[in-house]
């Protein structure tokens, strides 16, 4: 269980990562588009979606896992599976 764990928290933080440099992109947009707005306002907009949003598919990707694919360690990429949290990294670059 504990490599299930390693790589299901290396997966999150790779999609943390992927959206967080949207989270970059959007504040980097409302600078220059919008430049006279509250930052304070949207600090907390911006944690989410860069903290929460991808625990939204990786949640469904860990019980499909868990359910239909539980062999030994999860590092093993199975395609059908992988764009549950793939998709929507690839969306958000």
């Amino acid at each position: 269980i504990g490599c299930k764990i390693v790589v299901t928290l290396y997966n999150y933080f790779i999609a943390a990562n992927y959206f967080w440099l949207l989270v970059e992109g959007l504040f980097l947009h409302s600078l220059i588009a919008v430049g006279f707005f509250s930052e304070r306002k949207y600090f907390r907009w911006y944690m989410v979606l860069g903290w929460g949003t991808p625990w939204l598919f990786m949640v469904p990707w860990i019980s499909v896992r868990a359910t239909l694919q539980d062999t030994r360690c999860w590092e093993i990429k199975h395609l059908q599976y992988w764009w549950i949290y793939r998709g929507p990294i690839l969306v958000s670059v």
